[in-house]
């Protein structure tokens, strides 16, 4: 993952949402926090697009299209914890 994509995935995951548009322009979803899960699938059902996560089922809001589902799913996680933060310092 280049520099400036981690930086903006870490900063998505403290609830920037600059950061979380980058990443859904680039079509990069931001892992499920609760589980940390990073397989992740779009979906489509009854015309609504939404995201969720493969390992814990977690589904995230209902979007008229991809890309707001995308965006959706990005910005909607929470800020993190201190002991969620030290795991994720501990990514790099």
């Amino acid at each position: 993952m280049e520099e400036s994509m981690n930086q903006d995935m870490k900063r998505a995951l403290l609830g920037e949402k600059e950061a979380a548009k980058r990443l859904t322009e680039k079509r990069v979803l931001v892992p499920r926090p609760g589980c940390g899960g990073d397989d992740l699938k779009e979906c489509y059902v009854c015309g609504v697009h939404f995201v969720t996560c493969q390992m814990c089922d977690w589904t995230g809001p209902m979007k008229n299209s991809p890309t707001d589902a995308h965006l959706a799913w990005n910005i909607r996680v929470p800020i993190l914890n201190a002991e969620e933060l030290e795991m994720l310092e501990g990514m790099e």
